[in-house]
């Protein structure tokens, strides 16, 4: 068996899975020259090299380690042959050819996942920039809401005729600040709140000012036993949690008949009777349910 079969069948063993070029002798293997006079794959390479074309440099340098054993191997002459046999140099040979091998693979292998953890932590960075902006829009979008709602009422109770005009809400409106003992109202919209139907739609009073609104809201109290309610216009979210809080408030009255409660700026204030203890609760719109608030929900207003 000559040099040429040794080489092949080792080399073409170890490199038959990293490489798919003809394996050939060193001695046949003459290295190309590039324009500055180095040969391919040597330090005149561009250092701007991609990782894959590293990763196969460092393959290629692996195997000419083991080319030049090999050839150490062959010319130590008829000494070496006499007291090793061709068989066990080839096993020795294909041992450290496929050690050396799969270190290499091994460190090729570490580099690929760290870039692949590298670019996945650049993502999740991304991601959660992303989250921020968008939770800081949702804030954004919410305090417009509110500030476009502040000086709204929904008026709840008052008939409506089946072909109601802009001068029939004016006028229940003016029939209504007599019974609340104020001048008028003074607005700049009124219209009624979702499909025509069988019932009275509810009244949206759009209230020129902040103060006027809550003029009308204290002087709610001499509706009391009537089936006129007066609210504040709130949004979706709002409107949850206000139902939720109104139910943790009919089963703490349940319990407690002299509780003194009050729903303020979506959340449920209770006094227990005779003062002995205080309690704050928060609408958790997730969950569907009031929860007392703690020092850790403090600052919270709505769980979404």
């Amino acid at each position: 068996m000559n040099s040429s079969t040794i080489y092949s069948t080792i080399f073409g063993k170890v490199f038959q899975t990293s490489e798919n070029s003809t394996i050939v002798t060193p001695k046949s293997v003459k290295r190309p020259l590039n324009a500055k006079g180095h040969s391919s794959g040597s330090s005149g390479d561009s250092v701007n090299s991609t990782p894959k074309e590293n990763q196969s440099k460092k393959l290629r340098a692996c195997r000419r380690d083991l080319v030049g054993e090999f050839l150490t191997m062959e010319d130590e002459g008829s000494e070496t042959r006499n007291n090793e046999s061709m068989e066990e140099m080839m096993n020795r040979l294909l041992a450290n050819s496929e050690r050396r091998t799969i270190s290499t693979l091994r460190d090729v292998i570490k580099e690929e996942i760290q870039e692949q953890l590298e670019g996945f932590k650049l993502l999740t960075e991304k991601v959660e920039e992303v989250n921020e902006e968008v939770q800081a829009v949702k804030t954004s979008v919410h305090q417009l809401e509110a500030a476009a709602r502040r000086n709204n009422l929904i008026i709840q109770g008052i008939a409506e005729n089946e072909k109601e005009t802009h001068s029939d809400r004016h006028e229940a409106l003016q029939k209504l600040a007599k019974r609340l003992k104020i001048d008028n109202f003074d607005y700049s919209e009124c219209i009624r709140l979702g499909k025509n139907g069988h019932y009275s739609r509810p009244l949206l009073v759009k209230m020129l000012r902040y103060r006027d609104k809550m003029e009308v809201k204290a002087a709610a109290r001499h509706l009391k036993g009537s089936k006129i309610y007066i609210n504040d216009d709130m949004s979706p979210q709002e409107r949850q949690a206000d139902g939720i809080l109104r139910k943790k408030r009919r089963e703490i009255m349940g319990r407690d008949k002299n509780a003194k409660c009050s729903i303020k700026a979506v959340k449920l204030f209770v006094q227990a009777s005779g003062g002995s203890s205080s309690s704050v609760y928060y609408a958790d719109l997730t969950h569907g349910e009031a929860k007392e608030q703690t020092r850790t929900s403090g600052n919270s207003q709505l769980a979404l």
